[in-house]
């Protein structure tokens, strides 16, 4: 299992990027990036790991540990293979472009028990500056 310190080492050097020239495009210290890729501090804030992942072009979970995690069992498998469908499009190009509505009721099949707002996509509303939850707080 690869730490978040290796991680970031291994996109920085494929990037071809210094630690100072990560930092400066993350906007962090060197010494942070140097810190973090060393081991020397394991913990790092969400939002700091996504400035990194921003600077080296990738998805911020691409940056943490992943844990050997076991497959679905069958069952579960298949309960998300709706959900899957509507965010992935695994049944090659839609007939039609796909809505707001076809991705909130193959939610409304895997996870009935959500608050409404969160299983209906035309409730939620982000507006800009408004954070990265739909109340407005930061979390």
């Amino acid at each position: 299992m690869a730490t978040v310190g290796e991680h970031i080492r291994s996109v920085r050097k494929r990037r071809g990027l210094t630690q100072q020239g990560l930092a400066d495009l993350a906007g962090v210290s060197a010494s942070l990036i140097r810190k973090l890729e060393q081991d020397a501090r394991r913990d790092v804030r969400l939002e700091t790991l996504r400035k990194i992942a921003v600077a080296l072009k990738v998805p911020t979970t691409s940056l943490m540990i992943r844990h050997n995690a076991e497959p679905a069992d069958e069952k579960t498998f298949d309960k998300w293979r709706p959900v899957r469908r509507a965010l992935y499009g695994l049944d090659g190009s839609p007939a039609e472009a796909p809505t707001r509505e076809g991705l909130g009721s193959a939610l409304d099949g895997v996870a009935p028990r959500l608050p409404r707002p969160l299983r209906d996509p035309d409730r939620v509303r982000f507006r800009p500056g408004q954070g990265s939850h739909p109340s407005g707080s930061r979390r």
